[in-house]
């Protein structure tokens, strides 16, 4: 079964493997109720097939491209975002210092929060550090409220124009086109 949605998405497998085309949605999919997506993905069998784009532009990394990489990530945003992160931490020759700022909406919603702590525990917070921005906090939250603001920003990321570095954005495109315009 094909499903198809009237809005285009394009999609980004949290697979490290470069030669895979396909890739399975398990019960890791979030769903939610205005999703455009997700309601429809939701409502699939076990063996039942979709058809997805993507994933959409084009960013070759290479081992010591940059001093620092920032990374700003909204939701699934992270999906891109994790397989470059893999691929500089895997690599014992990269010296290449990650910032991530990755936002959601609510605790809950934060996807491969296990796995991104693993590695930040592993490589050190000087190596690949992370800051979390939720919409929703719970109580007590230590991480932004809010959207990403220019603080968060200026807080946590070096400043490109006087650092080795590169700002890598991935998310909603209209919070994508927010994030672009704070640096501009």
């Amino acid at each position: 079964m094909v499903i198809s949605t009237s809005s285009s998405r394009f999609l980004t497998s949290l697979s490290l493997s470069l030669s895979s085309f396909f890739f399975l949605i398990t019960s890791f999919f979030q769903t939610y109720e205005k999703g455009n997506i997700s309601k429809h993905v939701s409502l699939l069998r076990a063996g039942q097939k979709i058809r997805v784009k993507g994933p959409k532009g084009a960013f070759l990394y290479t081992p010591n491209l940059v001093q620092h990489l920032t990374m700003i990530a909204g939701g699934t945003g992270i999906a891109p975002m994790a397989q470059v992160i893999h691929a500089c931490l895997r690599n014992p020759s990269d010296k290449t210092r990650i910032t991530l700022i990755y936002a959601n909406v609510s605790a809950e919603d934060i996807l491969l929060k296990l796995d991104l702590e693993d590695l930040q525990n592993k490589h050190g917070e000087d190596r690949f550090n992370i800051f979390y921005v939720l919409n929703n906090p719970p109580p007590g939250w230590k991480g932004g409220a809010g959207f990403v603001t220019k603080e968060h920003i200026k807080e946590h990321i070096p400043n490109p124009a006087t650092t080795d570095s590169k700002l890598l954005i991935c998310g909603k495109p209209l919070v994508a086109k927010r994030l672009f315009y704070r640096f501009m």
